[in-house]
């Protein structure tokens, strides 16, 4: 409860124990002025499970990966209790989740970007790679949430 997995391979998540997972990524680079056409988060399952909904909660609080766990950060006002994205996974693949609304929010709000809460409706653990994942290939890039496609306003 006050260990801090900020650099683990993976970002566990499983619904008992309550164990969730927090992502969040840089946008300052994209400019004010720029209309957002799309935005998608992508993360790699690592684990195979029977078919679950994953889903993605706004966070309303700051964080640092560095030093955040359960018992300095984790309280259920520090996210949306409604869910913001969700979708279904299943077997070791990459998956997609459209994020326009969330990535637009945050682009006009940036100093309330504090990225998503990651929960999923799995009792066995949910192993998504994170940006220090052992396959390259498959690293989360916190500076590019997957892809944004902006048009020049």
């Amino acid at each position: 409860m006050n260990t801090n997995y900020g650099n683990n391979s993976t970002i566990n998540v499983r619904d008992i124990q309550n164990l969730y997972g927090l992502i969040k990524f840089d946008l300052s680079s994209i400019p004010t002025s720029a209309t957002i056409e799309s935005a998608t988060i992508s993360l790699h399952l690592n684990t195979t499970v029977n078919t679950k909904k994953v889903s993605f909660h706004r966070v309303l609080q700051d964080w640092n990966e560095d030093d955040v766990t359960w018992n300095n950060w984790y309280l259920p006002s520090n996210y949306s209790p409604s869910v913001n994205i969700s979708g279904d996974i299943s077997v070791e693949q990459y998956y997609f989740w459209s994020a326009l609304t969330d990535v637009e929010y945050f682009h006009n709000n940036i100093d309330k970007n504090y990225g998503w809460l990651i929960k999923v409706t799995e009792t066995n653990l949910v192993q998504l790679d994170s940006k220090e994942a052992v396959n390259e290939s498959r690293r989360v890039v916190p500076s590019q949430p997957s892809s944004v496609r902006l048009r020049r306003t």
